[in-house]
């Protein structure tokens, strides 16, 4: 898995994103956090050092919004809701990906 996610301008959510999002309402999701960042604009990639446990409780972004708005909305837009302590036994994944504690990671997430 390339660690470094390429970055994309704009606002707009992925169509591959835009039937799923709803679905993570309400539930811990893997959030990236990156390290170091080079180029900028199209051309940017971050490295992503890991995944952090983010319980999302609403979104915005052009032509599609969901659950709790506050702060959100307008040219307001991105994610809302909070960073929960999450500590994963590694051995609890077995390439299956991860499924306690609250977290339901895909095995492609988890290396």
């Amino acid at each position: 898995m390339d660690p470094y996610a390429q970055s994309k301008t704009g606002l707009s959510m992925p169509k591959e994103c835009k039937s799923l999002i709803a679905g993570y309402l309400n539930t811990v999701v893997a959030f990236p956090v990156f390290t170091e960042a080079s180029a900028s604009g199209a051309g940017g990639k971050y490295y992503i050092k890991g995944y952090a446990a983010f319980y999302l409780t609403g979104y915005n972004f052009p032509g599609m919004t969901g659950g709790d708005q506050t702060g959100l909305g307008g040219s307001n837009n991105g994610v809302r809701g909070y960073f929960v302590s999450w500590i994963a036994d590694p051995s609890v994944y077995q390439g299956g990906g991860y499924t306690q504690g609250g977290a339901n990671l895909p095995p492609q997430l988890i290396q």
